[in-house]
C-alpha cells in the first residue's frame, strides 16, 4: 500500500514538474514497460553471439569522439539533425558518437529517429547507444529493439602506443542493473581490472540524485548505489557517465568519476565533445 501511494504521490509530481523538453503523455505512465532488464539481458548476450560488438581502433593516444544523450526526439525541433550534421563536419575526431539512452519522446517515433540518424552511418560514424528509460516505454522496447537490438554490451578503444581503454555500456532502463547484468558485470571487471588504462561505464540512470519523479525509473535503490558503487571501486572502473536528469553534474567517490550530463532536449541543449586519454577532458556545445 505505502508503495502504491509513492508511485501516485511521483505522478502527481511528474504532472507538476515536466522537464522542459518532454511533453507529458499520461498514456506513457499507464502502459509503461513490457520488458524487464534481465529478459533484455538474455536477448543482448543471444545476439552478440552472431554478432560481436566490434572494437575501436584510434590514430592517437589521446582520442575525440562525441557524447549525446537524452535526445527525446519528437519531430518537434531539428537539434538532432544538427548535431548529427555537427559531427559529419568534424574531420579530426574519430567516427563515433556515444548516446546515453533516452532517444525516443512519445511514440512511434523509433524509425524517423533511425532515419534523422542515418547520415552518421552513410559517412562512416557508429553510433553507440546505452538505453535510457523513456526508450521503454508504451510498451514499445519491441520496436526500439529494431533498429538499436543491444542493451548491455562492452567494446575496447585500442590506442596506437598507451593500450586500450574498455567501455561498458549497461541497461539502467528500470532503475536497476537486475541480477544477470549484475552477474555479468562484475565478471567482465574482474577480468578487466588491471588491463586496460581506463575502464569506463556508460548507462543512462545516475547515482546521485535521489528524486522519484520519474517512478520506478527514477534512481536506483540506496543497497543497489551502495552495492554498484563498492564493485566500481573495487575493480578499477575510472569513470561512470550518465545521463537521465538533464543537467550536468560532476561527483567523485572512493576514487571514482561520476559524471551526469545534459541533454540535448533542453531549451539550450548541449552535446559534448570528449578527449578521451590517460584523463578524460571535455567541452560542452550548446546548440539553440
Amino acid at each position: 500500500m505505502k508503495r502504491s501511494l509513492s508511485y501516485i504521490l511521483a505522478l502527481i509530481s511528474c504532472l507538476a514538474l515536466v522537464p522542459s523538453c518532454e511533453t507529458l503523455d499520461f498514456a506513457g505512465f499507464v502502459l509503461m514497460v513490457d520488458t524487464n532488464v534481465n529478459d533484455r539481458f538474455d536477448s543482448s548476450m543471444e545476439y552478440l553471439e552472431s554478432n560481436p560488438f566490434e572494437d575501436v581502433n584510434v590514430s592517437s593516444n589521446d582520442y575525440g569522439l562525441y557524447l549525446v544523450t537524452d535526445i527525446h526526439c519528437d519531430g518537434s525541433n531539428d537539434r538532432l539533425e544538427r548535431f548529427v550534421s555537427a559531427c559529419i563536419s568534424d574531420t579530426e575526431s574519430e567516427k563515433v558518437v556515444l548516446c546515453l539512452g533516452d532517444i525516443v519522446n512519445g511514440r512511434d517515433y523509433q524509425k524517423d529517429i533511425f532515419g534523422k540518424l542515418s547520415p552518421l552511418a552513410d559517412n562512416g560514424w557508429r553510433f553507440i547507444n546505452v538505453l535510457g528509460n523513456h526508450d521503454t516505454y508504451f510498451r514499445q522496447f519491441s520496436k526500439f529493439q529494431e533498429f538499436w537490438p543491444l542493451t548491455t554490451f562492452s567494446f575496447r578503444v585500442n590506442t596506437p602506443g598507451e593500450g586500450s581503454d574498455l567501455f561498458l555500456g549497461l541497461d539502467s532502463a528500470d532503475g536497476t542493473f537486475g541480477t544477470s547484468q549484475r552477474k555479468w558485470l562484475e565478471e567482465r571487471l574482474k577480468e578487466a581490472k588491471g588491463n586496460y588504462r581506463n575502464i569506463y561505464v556508460m548507462t543512462h540512470t545516475n547515482f546521485f540524485n535521489t528524486d522519484n519523479t520519474q517512478l520506478t525509473s527514477g534512481n536506483y535503490s540506496f543497497e543497489e548505489s551502495f552495492d554498484l558503487m563498492a564493485l566500481f571501486a573495487k575493480y578499477g572502473v575510472n569513470y561512470v557517465l550518465t545521463g537521465h536528469d538533464h543537467y550536468y553534474e560532476y561527483r567523485r567517490f572512493r576514487g571514482v568519476d561520476y559524471y551526469t550530463f545534459n541533454a540535448l532536449c533542453n531549451d539550450t541543449g548541449s552535446y559534448y565533445k570528449m578527449s578521451f586519454g590517460k584523463e578524460l577532458r571535455f567541452s560542452e556545445i550548446s546548440i539553440e
